[in-house]
């Protein structure tokens, strides 16, 4: 996995591939998951937004995204991947009290509905 992370030809499709993928190895060791870590945090400034959402997924399921880098993140998106990030916001919410995480869930009434999915699912994993 750690080699496929460093090829140079990543397409979208494979980036989302691959953090998915990284992101079902709950038994990766800490070196793995540390590379992995470094690789989604590099993919938050991604030019294909769906990646940018991914990779925010993966660093929260990680514990490794901050409230700011989520809120400029979303500044960015565009209602493609709005609600993806909702959901993020929802995951976070349940560790970290932030009010930029709730003015992400009030934006709209569907990031309400992926905001309490996101906090479903840091709840229940």
């Amino acid at each position: 996995m750690n080699l496929l992370s460093k090829l140079e030809f990543s397409t979208p499709w494979h980036i989302l591939w691959l953090l998915t993928t990284a992101s079902k190895f709950s038994d990766s060791s800490n070196i793995e998951r540390r590379i992995f870590v470094a690789y989604a945090r590099d993919q938050l400034f991604h030019s294909s937004e769906t990646v940018r959402q991914e990779s925010s997924w993966f660093l929260a399921k990680n514990e490794k995204l901050a409230p700011d880098e989520l809120c400029d993140i979303y500044i960015k998106a565009t209602g493609c991947t709005q609600i993806g990030l909702a959901a993020v916001a929802g995951y976070l919410s349940v560790s970290i009290s932030e009010k930029k995480l709730t003015a992400i869930r009030d934006d709209s009434s569907l990031n309400r509905k992926a905001f309490a999915w996101g906090v479903s699912h840091a709840k229940n994993p």
